[in-house]
């Protein structure tokens, strides 16, 4: 089994050749797990309570990557984290991160 572990910058800034990496080791037939980080910046301003800035960052990622799809899940994630500032326990905000690059990387 091979673990791949994808890091905020490369989820950011490589997304396809992530993809390209996870590809190779489904070509060559191995069982795989992937772990992903959330993109550079995001578990920052979800730390600030910044939803707005994830929101820019993710705006950034769709136009410089071309993707439509995959966005309706994304939003639903936002909205999520919207009501999430409101409460004391940041920690749930947080752990949205990585949700939101589990489900980019899908739609890729």
């Amino acid at each position: 089994m091979v673990v791949l572990k994808f890091g905020g910058t490369a989820m950011r800034h490589h997304p396809y050749e992530v993809l390209a990496r996870i590809w190779g080791c489904c070509k060559r037939k191995q069982p795989i797990v992937v772990v992903v980080s959330a993109l550079a910046g995001v578990t920052d301003a979800l730390i600030g309570g910044n939803v707005a800035e994830v929101r820019q960052i993710l705006s950034a990622w769709k136009r410089e990557n071309s993707l439509g799809r995959g966005f309706e899940e994304v939003a639903e994630i936002l909205a999520f984290c919207d009501r999430c500032v409101l409460t004391p326990s940041k920690n749930l905000l947080v752990s949205m991160g990585e949700k939101i690059s589990a489900v980019l990387l899908c739609e890729l």
